[in-house]
Formats: structure tokens, C-alpha cells, sequence
């Protein structure tokens, strides 16, 4: 026996199952009343101003801060660096400072250096 066709009428009142139904208006689930408490809670133009003058506020102490801590170790690695690169171009005559940039841009020098 084949199932029964669940959106015809004549057959859904052999089956007990429940019928599906399909509805041409809309439920609305808002009453008129509720539009007014929709409007309290959308945030205000200076509130937002203010939240986002906060966070900015708040991004450039963070790079304060962090500028000021990293900095003297910024400061000694380059030092270290310019010192290492000196001291190889004291020991290959061969090449000069451009051609010595272009080498560790490509990565060729740095290996060589970390393994002295």
C-alpha cells in the first residue's frame, strides 16, 4: 500500500497522521506597542562616538606602551646586526655593502652568519 498523499484533502481523512498546511498571511510577532521599545534600544550616535573614541584611545596607548618596552631591545639587535655585517665585509673584501643587503634579502648570508 503506497503512502498516503499528506496534501490531499480526500486522503488525509483515511490517515491519522496530521496534514501539512501552508498559510498565505504572515505572522506578525510584533504588536504597535512593541515598535516603541525598538527604538530605545538602538544606540545613540554620541554613545557609539564614544565607544569608538575609546578603543582608539585605547589602540595607540597599547602601542605606546609596547613601542617603549621593545625599544631597547629593538635598538641592541640592530646594533648586533650592523656589527656582524661590518665585520663580515671587514673579512670578504670581495663584496661591497649593496651586494652584502642583497645577499641577506635573499637569504643567502643569513644562514652563514647564524652558524659563526
Amino acid at each position: 500500500m503506497a503512502a498516503p498523499d499528506l496534501l490531499d484533502p480526500k486522503a488525509a481523512v483515511h490517515n491519522s497522521k496530521p496534514r501539512l498546511s501552508f498559510s498565505a498571511k504572515p505572522v506578525v510577532l510584533n504588536t504597535p506597542e512593541d515598535e516603541c521599545d525598538t527604538r530605545t534600544t538602538v544606540m545613540r550616535w554620541k554613545t557609539v562616538s564614544a565607544i569608538f573614541f575609546l578603543v582608539v584611545l585605547y589602540l595607540i596607548i597599547g602601542a605606546t606602551v609596547f613601542q617603549a618596552l621593545e625599544r631597547p631591545y629593538e635598538s641592541q639587535l640592530k646594533s648586533a646586526i650592523l656589527e656582524e655585517k661590518l665585520k663580515f665585509l671587514a673579512m670578504h673584501s670581495c663584496i661591497n655593502s649593496t651586494e652584502l643587503e642583497d645577499l641577506v634579502k635573499a637569504g643567502v648570508i643569513s644562514s652563514f652568519l647564524l652558524t659563526k
